[in-house]
């Protein structure tokens, strides 16, 4: 009896498809600088929306209140 063993990775082509891959693609390294201010604010909103929609704050007077941020 012979067993194989192979690394198999699936990866996503630009239109969305699946494709099979020998070896992970490389990381790109992620880029120095600062990330932008609009990223940053839109970042917030998307957490504050998440702390209210599950409850974990009663209402917008709360939540700028525990984080300081009108």
């Amino acid at each position: 009896m012979i067993t194989v063993t192979k690394q198999v990775v699936f990866s996503r082509s630009a239109q969305g498809r699946k494709r099979l891959a020998d070896k992970p693609a490389l990381q790109a390294p992620l880029p120095v600088g600062r990330v932008p201010r609009v990223s940053r604010v839109m970042s917030l909103a998307i957490q504050f929306d998440r702390l209210l929609r599950e409850g974990l704050v009663r209402n917008t007077t709360e939540l700028a209140r525990l984080t300081h941020v009108t």
